[in-house]
């Protein structure tokens, strides 16, 4: 059964998703676990997911950082680390990119439905 024009980038979108964004994830890395060059992961990452490939990468951090805060019992610190983050300033700073707000106030503002705060 031939597969679909749409199926091999669906395929790629599904492993891009799956790949661990903590530590040392380079865009170099990236392409090589999806089996696209640097020029065309760029291409594919702005067709197919909106953002750019670095853009992509802060997100899915964020998204974990996120995931951790609502169900994880650890330090802002170990969760920013953990994530990949390489120290507290540089995950406050990220993270409060997405937010606006710090780890602290949204932790502070939890409301228990990731990504939602209720001011």
């Amino acid at each position: 059964m031939p597969l679909s024009n749409h199926q091999f980038p669906i395929q790629r979108v599904q492993k891009l998703l799956h790949l661990n964004f903590a530590h040392d994830l380079t865009v170099k890395k990236m392409s090589h676990e999806i089996c696209l060059s640097d020029r065309q992961l760029r291409r594919f990452s702005h067709e197919w997911l909106g953002m750019n490939t670095e853009a992509f990468m802060l997100y899915q951090k964020y998204l974990r950082c996120l995931h951790s805060l609502h169900h994880a019992n650890q330090t802002l610190t170990t969760i920013g680390l953990e994530a990949g983050y390489y120290d507290q300033s540089h995950f406050i700073r990220e993270f409060k990119s997405f937010t606006n707000l710090t780890p602290k106030q949204y932790q502070e503002a939890n409301t228990g439905l990731p990504g939602h705060i209720f001011v």
